[in-house]
């Protein structure tokens, strides 16, 4: 029974990480997105709620890099303000 219980916490505590892992992917798509379209509004607006401003996406871009990549100078200033790194 114990051993049941350990086994049911740790695949909740997994299914918590996926969860969390998944919704975190689709705000960086989101919000790379935004900065693609040069939304500055809704970059300012999501920055709050981005957990790491200087993560990498799946395509290997950071957010300072899209900028960079699509003109959005505008944009670029604000990343660099809130700390942004180009990696």
């Amino acid at each position: 029974m114990k051993n049941l219980l350990i086994t049911s916490i740790v695949l909740l505590n997994l299914t918590l990480i996926c969860f969390s892992q998944n919704e975190t992917n689709e705000m960086l798509n989101n919000f790379n997105e935004s900065i693609k379209k040069g939304d500055l509004n809704e970059v300012k607006n999501s920055i709050p709620k981005i957990i790491n401003i200087n993560e990498i996406d799946k395509d290997g871009y950071s957010p300072l890099l899209i900028a960079i990549l699509n003109n959005k100078v505008e944009i670029l200033e604000l990343l660099i303000s809130k700390q942004s790194k180009c990696e």
